[in-house]
């Protein structure tokens, strides 16, 4: 089995034009795109920054006709100071597994924590991936595409 990650940092400049994170990958064998998108707010408090994720969207898309998804999970995780209590989110869960999802077909995951506003600093983040598990004939990989809030 292989395995690949990308991960991506997306400026608060670009963040100001949209409510959402994406990051799309094709797979090294060029099999397959996978997305994930990570919708959020962001706010600052005492001149902190800080970052809301609502929900994260992820998909695959079919690139080689004999290749097959047999499964896709989103990750949600948060690592950082909440606004409102000052506690520590620190939680990495996953959706539900998929089976068998098809090409192009969007799948979302709220994480417990979706609403609430994370420090976002060198330290903390959230971050969301999509992997899906793929196959072609006899051979299986995964593939895992992630996307992680902005530093300010």
């Amino acid at each position: 089995m292989f395995e690949a990650e990308y991960v991506v940092e997306i400026p608060t400049a670009i963040l100001a034009s949209s409510d959402y994170n994406e990051k799309v990958r094709s797979d090294p064998t060029l099999s397959a795109r996978v997305t994930i998108r990570q919708y959020v707010s962001e706010t600052y408090s005492g001149g902190l920054p800080y970052v809301a994720v609502h929900y994260y969207q992820g998909r695959w898309e079919r690139l080689d006709p004999a290749v097959t998804a047999t499964q896709l999970r989103i990750n949600a995780v948060c690592w950082g100071e909440f606004l409102d209590t000052g506690a520590t989110c620190n939680n990495n869960t996953w959706s539900p597994s998929y089976i068998n999802p098809g090409s192009g077909t969007w799948r979302s995951y709220t994480p417990s924590w979706a609403g609430r506003y994370v420090s976002i600093n060198d330290a903390y983040h959230q971050s969301g991936s999509t992997k899906v598990w793929l196959k072609r004939g006899t051979t299986t990989w995964t593939f895992t595409v992630t996307v992680t809030a902005p530093l300010f």
